[in-house]
């Protein structure tokens, strides 16, 4: 009885602990009754599987598709909590692995979670807080008020400390917590929001040494091997995009002579490339990307567009940040750039940043006057990037001087 328990929660939620082996169980009994290797049961299981369900290939393709073109939700997809959600769920992981693309894995971790989550909320709390238990979190249902807001769920300390690190916002350090007899007191959507950030976490695959093998796995299984390469042609169609556009991606437009992406400072370069790559951001770095791109020109989509790609998105929270930044509604203040002193005091500065860093904030640059001048904002680093390249192209022969020289040599 137990066991047909454990494959109904496995198959309703294929992220938790033993659904991998569930899966190989099922695989194996295939092996043994059809008398056939590993290898080539799991092959011939694959494929009867994805034949009798061919949703499952549909909604792995909208899924990479999706992620691939950055969209944050899918309307109307509803996954079913059967064996088809388990197989699906498992062979995005797998796809994932052979495709071996950073911002794959998060994008598509972003996405699916976001589905997964929806399908949460619809969910009672007694359901919520078994599926907490399932995930290593000791979760209870509670009648705790807190003036006079009920607050639904207690969860034992050590739980809650393995699920807040994985954000980086303060406001989920534990110091800013209700704590009562070693346990922390949470609402439902504060639980449901950290079961999202695990479920993500348990979507990104761990890299393997395995992957040529796996991919050969895969490519025997016709339908698998068909959206590999259809996910492939995407991807390469979403380079061509960012190639048309100057070879960067969404942040690079150059709109009323806003910077573009080469004149970004390393310390924004560096928080864009975590956004770009599906990772949270501290609070510290959505308060400089909000600063910023509301000094330089940019408007408020285009600044919430930078956080669309972060796991933990909300576009009303994120809006309300964003114009309060610029001084729309609150107290009305238009909020300025960090200086670069208190970017090296919130460990956000990345002047020496393997991929990012700038002699120009590292060293300075020097005026005309041959003295070195250090760069005090970000805004610094823009206006005397622009001087540094207009410089370099002072020093390079025009075309009438290399003409003259090919004539007199």
């Amino acid at each position: 009885m137990e066991s047909e328990i454990d494959k109904v929660i496995f198959e309703r939620y294929p992220w938790i602990n033993g659904g991998q082996e569930y899966l190989n169980e099922e695989i194996n009994d295939y092996s043994r009754i059809n008398n056939i290797s590993y290898d080539t049961a799991f092959v011939k299981y694959m494929e009867s599987m994805l034949h009798s369900n061919p949703k499952i290939i549909e909604d792995i393709r909208t899924i990479f598709f999706s992620a691939i073109n950055k969209k944050e939700e899918i309307p109307n997809m509803i996954i079913k909590e059967n064996k088809s959600n388990l197989i699906m769920f498992h062979l995005i992981k797998m796809i994932l692995t052979v495709l071996n693309q950073k911002f794959l894995d998060n994008h598509v971790a972003n996405l699916l979670s976001n589905i997964y989550t929806d399908n949460l909320k619809r969910k009672d709390d007694n359901e919520i807080k078994k599926l907490a238990n399932y995930m290593g979190i000791v979760c209870e249902l509670s009648s705790e008020k807190i003036g006079e807001m009920k607050v639904p769920f207690k969860v034992d300390v050590i739980g809650f400390v393995r699920f807040s690190s994985l954000f980086k916002d303060p406001k989920w350090a534990l110091v800013n917590q209700y704590v009562k007899q070693g346990h922390v007191y949470i609402l439902r959507d504060t639980l449901i929001r950290s079961l999202k950030e695990l479920i993500r976490t348990k979507i990104i695959p761990q890299r393997r040494k395995d992957i040529e093998f796996l991919l050969n796995l895969l490519k025997k299984i016709s339908l698998v091997n068909k959206i590999i390469e259809e996910i492939k042609l995407e991807i390469d169609t979403y380079h061509e995009k960012i190639v048309k556009n100057g070879g960067f991606n969404l942040f690079d437009s150059k709109l009323d002579g806003t910077p573009n992406y080469q004149e970004m400072p390393p310390c924004i370069k560096y928080i864009l490339d975590k956004a770009e790559n599906g990772q949270n951001l501290t609070h510290s770095e959505r308060l400089h990307i909000a600063f910023f791109y509301a000094n330089v020109g940019f408007t408020v989509e285009e600044t919430i567009d930078v956080f669309r790609t972060v796991p933990d998105f909300n576009e009303e929270i994120a809006r309300y940040n964003v114009e309060f930044s610029r001084g729309i509604g609150g107290k009305g203040k238009k909020y300025m750039v960090y200086s670069c002193s208190k970017l090296k005091s919130e460990h956000l500065c990345q002047e020496s940043h393997p991929i990012f860093g700038s002699y120009i904030c590292k060293d300075g640059v020097k005026k005309k006057d041959g003295t070195i001048y250090k760069i005090k904002t970000p805004l610094d680093y823009i206006f005397w990037y622009r001087i540094e390249q207009t410089r370099k192209e002072k020093l390079k022969p025009n075309e009438g001087d290399q003409n003259f020289k090919s004539k007199t040599n």
